[in-house]
C-alpha cells in the first residue's frame, strides 16, 4: 500500500525538480497593499507538492483511525452478538428440559443487549405461552410483528397464540394474512383447513382441502392428504346422517371413495347404510370394490358378519376364494390364511386345511387358535372318524370369534370389531388387524 503511494509521488516530485530546472524566473506574490515577495518558480512547486503530500498524508490518517475504529465495532459488535447466542443456546436448552421460569429469565438478558432481537422475542412468546400466559405472549408477539412486519414465522405464533386462548376467529386472520404473503404455501391452507375443522365449518374446510391438494400434487404428502380429504367427507357425512339426510350422507360417502381410493371407512359407511336399508346386494357390491383396492381382511370379516346375520353363510365360501386370490397382494395375507383354514374347516375339508394351515404355521404356531384348528383337522382326519368332534368345532369357532382383533396405530386402541373411528383417540382409518 505504502510503496504504491510512495512511487507516484517520487515521480511527481521528479517531474516538478525537473520543471524548475527549465523554468528558473521567479514569481512575484502580493500579499498586501504595497507589500509584496518574489519566490522562485521551482520552490513555489515543491511547496505545491509538500502540500499536496501534506493532505494526502491528512487523508491516509484519517481513513487508517476510521478503519481502525471500524475495526473496533465491529470487534464490539461480534463480541455482543456470541453472548447473545449463547444467551438464545441456553434459553432453547432450558425449554427443552423444561425448566420455563428459567429460561424467561435468560432470556430477558437478551433484551438488555439486543432489545430487538427477533429470535429473543419468539422465544419469548413461546416460553409465556407454554406457562399459560398466553395474554402476555399475544403482546410480545404482536410487539415483535410491529418490529419486523414481514415476517411470516410471527403471524404463525400469534396464531398459535389466539388458538390457546380459544380464538379460532383471530387465528384464522393471522392464517390469512400469511396466505397473502405466501399464496402457494399449501402448509398455510393445510392449518387453514384444520381450524375450519375445529369450528365445524366442514364445507369450507373441504374447499381448503382441495386447495392445498393442487399445491400439493406431485409431492410425497398428496396421499396422506388425499386421505385427509375422503375423511373430512366421512365426517360431514356422519353430520348428516345425524339430521337424517341419508341421501346427503351417501353422496359425501361416493365423494370420500372418489377423492381417496382405500379409504375403508367410507365404504365401510356406505356398506351399513345399505343393510339398514335391508340391500345387502349393495352392500356386497361396495365392500367387494373395495377389496379389490385394500385387500384388506377387516372387509371380509364385515361381509362375513353381514351374510351370517342374514342367514346367507353360503356365500361366505366366496370370502374365502376372494382371500386365496389375493393372497400376494394383501397386507394381511398371513391372517386370510387362517381366514381360508377356517372355511375348509367349516366344510369338513380337513385335508385342504391341513395343507392351509401348515403354511400357517409359521405366524401362528403360538396362538392358542392355530393349535386348537390343528387338533379339529387332526381329528376329522383320524381313521376313526370323518368328522370332528362338534365340541371341538365350536370352541374353534368360538376362539376364531375373537382371535382377530384390531388395534389403533396411534394410541393402541384394541377392539374385537373393526372400527372406522377409533373411540379413544379419533383417529380415522387407523384400525390395524392384529392377533391375539
Amino acid at each position: 500500500m505504502i510503496f504504491r503511494l510512495l512511487v507516484p509521488l517520487i515521480l511527481a516530485f521528479s517531474f516538478i525538480l525537473y520543471l524548475g530546472y527549465l523554468n528558473p524566473s521567479q514569481v512575484t506574490f502580493i500579499y498586501a497593499p504595497g507589500r509584496s515577495m518574489e519566490m522562485p518558480y521551482v520552490v513555489l512547486l515543491l511547496l505545491s507538492a509538500f502540500a499536496g503530500v501534506f493532505c494526502l498524508g491528512l487523508f491516509l490518517t484519517v481513513s487508517t483511525l476510521g478503519e481502525f475504529l471500524r475495526d473496533i465495532g465491529r470487534r464490539l459488535n461480534r463480541r455482543k452478538q456470541e453472548k447473545v447466542e449463547k444467551l438464545l443456546f441456553d434459553t432453547r436448552m432450558k425449554v427443552e428440559s423444561g425448566e420455563m421460569e428459567k429460561a424467561l429469565k435468560i432470556v430477558e438478558k437478551v433484551f438488555s443487549k439486543d432489545s430487538k432481537n427477533l429470535e429473543a422475542l419468539l422465544l419469548k412468546g413461546k416460553i409465556l405461552r407454554d406457562i399459560g400466559k398466553t395474554k402476555e405472549a399475544v403482546a410480545v408477539h404482536s410487539l415483535a410483528l410491529a418490529l419486523y412486519p414481514t415476517e411470516t414465522d410471527l403471524i404463525l405464533q400469534l396464531k398459535e397464540d389466539y388458538i390457546s386462548v380459544g380464538h379460532l376467529d383471530a387465528a384464522y386472520k393471522m392464517l390469512e394474512m400469511a396466505r397473502g404473503r405466501k399464496p402457494d404455501d399449501a402448509g398455510i391452507i393445510i392449518q387453514m383447513r384444520e381450524i375450519a375443522e375445529k369450528k365445524s365449518d366442514l364445507k369450507h374446510a373441504v374447499v381448503l382441502q382441495r386447495e392445498a391438494l393442487k399445491r400439493l400434487k406431485g409431492t410425497e404428502r398428496i396421499g396422506d392428504e388425499k386421505r385427509k380429504l375422503a375423511e373430512l367427507y366421512c365426517v360431514h357425512a356422519r353430520f348428516l346422517l345425524g339430521k337424517g339426510d341419508v341421501k346427503g350422507s351417501k353422496a359425501e360417502l361416493h365423494l370420500a371413495m372418489k377423492s381417496s381410493h382405500g379409504f375403508i371407512p367410507a365404504s365401510v359407511m356406505l356398506a351399513r347404510l345399505a343393510v339398514e336399508e335391508s340391500k345387502i346386494k349393495d352392500a356386497e357390491k361396495v365392500l367387494k370394490k373395495e377389496f379389490k383396492q385394500s385387500y384388506s381382511i377387516a372387509l371380509l370379516r364385515i361381509l362375513e358378519a353381514i351374510y351370517r346375520s342374514n342367514g346367507q353363510e353360503e356365500k361366505i365360501e366366496d370370502l374365502y376364494d376372494w382371500g386365496r386370490s389375493v393372497m400376494a397382494n394383501s397386507p394381511d395375507a398371513k391372517y386370510l390364511l387362517l381366514f381360508i383354514a377356517m372355511a375348509q374347516i367349516e366344510k369338513r375339508d380337513f385335508t385342504q386345511a391341513n395343507g392351509t394351515l401348515s403354511r400357517a404355521g409359521r405366524f401362528f404356531s403360538e396362538t392358542v387358535l392355530f393349535h386348537l384348528a390343528l387338533g379339529v383337522v387332526e381329528a376329522g382326519m383320524s381313521e376313526n372318524g370323518s368328522q370332528a368332534p362338534e365340541q371341538f368345532v365350536k370352541a374353534l369357532e368360538i376362539e376364531w370369534e375373537r382371535f382377530l382383533e384390531f388395534r389403533c396405530d396411534n394410541c393402541g386402541y384394541e377392539s374385537a370389531d373393526y372400527f372406522i373411528v377409533c373411540d379413544s383417540c379419533g383417529k380415522w382409518s387407523s384400525g390395524v388387524a392384529k392377533f391375539r
